[in-house]
């Protein structure tokens, strides 16, 4: 934890109060609700400088994942490369964040294709989190 400035959850089943977030930046910022993280929230993660994170412990049993209409912050909770659709059957668009991208970090799936062109997200990768909307 070093490294780590903020990390933020978005948890839309929480309604009016879906932000939460733990910082190591008290002298900034008061610290907020966050208090564990689980493998089918996704998050975002502020670090001073490149890290790396090692996650231990088990396997989940299932890879599903709860979505509430609208957006959702969500976790990828397996360890398989998989396609967004197959992993996200109902989605109208999944967008993904890649820092190790840095000319282009955003890429996104989406089947509203009378709306948007195809974007180049094309499998969602294990330990990565996804903004998915339905």
């Amino acid at each position: 934890m070093n490294n780590v400035s903020i990390i933020w959850e978005y948890n839309s089943s929480n309604g009016s109060n879906a932000w939460a977030y733990y910082t190591t930046m008290t002298d900034k910022y008061q610290q907020g609700t966050l208090r564990s993280v689980n493998e089918r929230q996704g998050y975002w993660v502020r670090c001073n400088s490149d890290s790396v994170f090692t996650v231990t412990g088990y396997l989940p049993r299932t890879s599903d994942v709860t979505l509430n209409t609208g957006w959702n912050l969500v976790g990828d909770p397996t360890m398989d490369v998989r396609q967004p659709l197959a992993a996200y059957p109902n989605e109208k668009i999944v967008w993904g964040y890649d820092t190790s991208n840095a000319s282009s970090p955003w890429a996104y799936h989406t089947t509203m294709t009378d709306k948007y062109q195809q974007g180049g997200l094309t499998q969602l990768e294990p330990g990565h989190g996804y903004w998915v909307r339905i």
